[in-house]
């Protein structure tokens, strides 16, 4: 995946500031509480809905530990908007002026409730990888993991299928892309991804409280690539075979979780050996309060090489000053790896 020049992220930035004023333009404004003002452009079934992620981050220690330069920088600058149309059709726009790629997401989807079917096309999250599918604005750590930051495909523009199975329970989710994250297809080849997730609800009839809820996915994925983009230390531009597959779940109940993900991928670079990546994350959270959270995660990753194989412990602290403010702090240790020096990280969020 190769990023575009930020002249370019800028004129999507533009694009998605012109419909914004656009639909509000036109659209029929209703007061719906104290401050509060829903707008409905034509052809809409429901009011627009805005989103909004700031972060400012801080880090200190070796990048290779953090995943970030020491120092300050701003982390997101998002704003996003979702509209619901007549005859089951949809949009979902956002864009991050934090990056040089503005634009992030422009989803354009149909779906029916009756059949349980939906179809998305545009520039998305790809269907691979249970911490790649969680909203940056919901996902647990500062950093996702090493392996999900390594080989797990985020963005791209394609098209993806969804077909529930058992409802809610068992979702299949096929998609075909360009590869190329936001750029057009250069070799006529494309990435093939497939997942399957649930959600299943462990509460008892007889007991209020129930035992949580478990959230599960599998998924494989495959691609032959020009030059693709990969994280760490991993071949960049990487031009050959990739075969993926991985494994997620998350068990949730009141004020506790417990997740985990492993990854596998088999990379066969033209003219080299191939090189076999892997990793997993085991993590476990509580709330303690309602303005604290404690959390920690066992992030490993091993991809045959000296300088990014690394196990880390992490222990993280989020203050939840308000329902929309709030400060998180990840203290990272290396278990494995070079060098053994311990790295941090700060995030101050504020959340609409």
């Amino acid at each position: 995946m190769r990023r575009r020049e930020k002249r370019t992220g800028l004129r999507c930035a533009w694009v998605l500031i012109g419909c914004v004023a656009f639909f509000a333009a036109s659209a029929r404004a209703e007061v719906v509480g104290p401050g509060v003002l829903a707008l409905t452009p034509p052809g809409h079934i429901e009011p627009l809905r805005f989103g909004m992620l700031l972060s400012a981050d801080a880090a200190v220690g070796p990048s290779n530990v953090t995943n970030l330069n020491a120092g300050f920088e701003v982390g997101d600058a998002r704003l996003s908007v979702r509209g619901l149309l007549e005859k089951g059709f949809g949009y979902y726009i956002q864009a991050n002026f934090a990056e040089s790629t503005v634009l992030q997401d422009l989803e354009i989807e149909w779906s029916s409730r009756e059949i349980g079917f939906r179809a998305k096309a545009g520039y998305y999250r790809t269907p691979f990888s249970g911490e790649v599918q969680i909203p940056d604005a919901d996902i647990d750590f500062i950093e996702r993991s090493q392996i999900v930051r390594a080989v797990a495909v985020e963005r791209q523009i394609g098209l993806q299928l969804d077909q529930q199975i058992l409802g809610d329970r068992l979702v299949a989710r096929a998609g075909a892309f360009n590869g190329n994250g936001l750029d057009e297809n250069d070799d006529q080849r494309f990435l093939y991804m497939l997942r399957f997730d649930g959600r299943i609800d462990l509460s008892d009839a007889e007991n209020d409280e129930g035992a949580g809820r478990i959230e599960y996915g599998l998924n494989g994925g495959y691609s032959k690539d020009r030059a693709a983009s990969l994280g760490e230390d991993l071949p960049d531009p990487f031009e050959g075979e990739r075969w993926m597959a991985g494994a997620d779940m998350r068990w949730s109940r009141d004020t506790l979780f417990v997740s985990a993900e492993a990854i596998y991928a088999s990379l066969e670079p033209v003219g080299s050996t191939r090189r076999d990546v892997y990793g997993f994350q085991a993590s476990v959270g509580w709330t303690a309060h309602p303005i604290v959270q404690v959390l920690a995660r066992y992030d490993s990753f091993w991809a045959g090489s000296l300088t990014s194989d690394q196990d880390l412990a992490i222990a993280s602290l989020v203050l939840n000053f308000t329902e929309y403010i709030n400060l998180q702090t990840d203290l990272r240790v290396p278990v494995r790896g070079e060098p053994p020096r311990p790295g941090g990280l700060a995030s101050l969020s504020i959340i609409f």
